[in-house]
């Protein structure tokens, strides 16, 4: 008996050696110490940055939902989400009560999720008298009791790059994002779906901003009144190479409208498409131009080709005409 149980035990030794119970105790010591090192940051390691005068750059390295509105910042700053997946995208979650980042000064926002923020205007972010670049970032379900639902700017230089923009709101203008600037702008390879306002389900671009929206796509964004995806008013703008489906406006320009007097240019090169777009009268389905201009030799829409189809114009002194310059 004695003798079995002897090599019972010796059987249970070489199973259990030394050397496995060793790598096994390393494997268990590493992913210990990898999820210490993850779950170790949170909101307070966010926020102390964030409130730091001193730091202009910060990696939010896990998802954080905010127990407070962030206060208001005056130094340039670049967030980077890098969290255990670098694919996507860190979330930063107003807790669908709190207001987001306010600034005068440069911001740059890199793989980040902005989510349930709610504020007065520009429930993600208001920027005024900076640069703001935007890059690989999400922008969902945010709210505006005025305007801008995701992004306000003011007098603020804009690019938005492969950015992603989901059921925003505002009560006013831009259920995504708002601009009243004289700066320069581009949006390019981004995604507006299913945002809303009384104007601009999507976009509201006012005042002499020059901006560039190219190969992005608007998609099921509403406005009770008009321009179901952009809210175009004077400022530069060129539209090219986007899609435009299923926008829905209560009035007129059911993918966008743009008004222009001696102020505003709009240039609609070619690429753009137009598929299930609605407006009232169906004759703006697609786009809306009302131009007021005392010069019949400075029109103020110029399109390359043809006017896209479904296109009410509403101009004096001609102001509308075919020109592929600069597109």
């Amino acid at each position: 008996m004695a003798a079995s149980c002897g090599g019972g035990g010796g059987g249970r030794q070489g199973l259990f050696s030394t050397p496995t119970v060793l790598v096994a105790m390393v494997v268990v010591l590493f992913l210990q110490q990898h999820a210490m090192s993850v779950d170790a940051y949170g909101l307070a390691d966010f926020l102390a940055a964030y409130n730091n005068p001193n730091v202009s750059y910060h990696e939010v390295k896990a998802d954080i939902a905010l127990k407070a509105s962030l206060p208001a910042i005056d130094r340039a700053l670049t967030l980077v989400g890098k969290g255990p997946k670098p694919s996507k995208p860190v979330v930063i979650d107003g807790s669908s009560k709190f207001a987001g980042i306010v600034t005068e000064a440069d911001i740059k926002l890199v793989n980040l999720e902005f989510r349930n923020f709610r504020s007065a205007s520009g429930g993600a972010l208001s920027a005024s008298l900076a640069k703001a670049f935007i890059d690989k970032c999400i922008f969902r379900n945010n709210r505006a009791g005025g305007d801008g639902g995701a992004l306000e700017f003011s007098d603020s230089g804009i690019t938005l790059r492969r950015s992603q923009f989901v059921g925003n709101r505002a009560s006013g203008s831009g259920g995504a994002m708002f601009t009243f600037t004289e700066s320069f702008g581009r949006i390019e390879d981004c995604v507006f779906d299913g945002n809303s306002a009384a104007r601009g389900g999507a976009l509201a671009l006012r005042k002499d901003i020059g901006i560039w929206v190219r190969k992005s796509t608007f998609r099921s964004n509403r406005a009770s009144d008009q321009g179901g995806a952009i809210y175009f008013s004077r400022g530069l703008a060129t539209v090219s190479g986007n899609k435009f489906i299923n926008n829905v406006a209560g009035t007129f320009g059911g993918a966008f409208r743009f008004f222009g007097d001696d102020e505003g240019v709009l240039r609609i090169c070619r690429g753009n498409s137009y598929s299930g777009n609605k407006a009232k009268p169906a004759t703006s389905n697609n786009v809306y131009l009302m131009v007021e201009s005392d010069d019949p030799n400075f029109p103020n829409v110029f399109y390359c080709g043809a006017l896209p189809p479904a296109t009410l114009v509403n101009a004096t002194n001609g102001g509308v005409a075919a020109n592929c310059k600069d597109c």
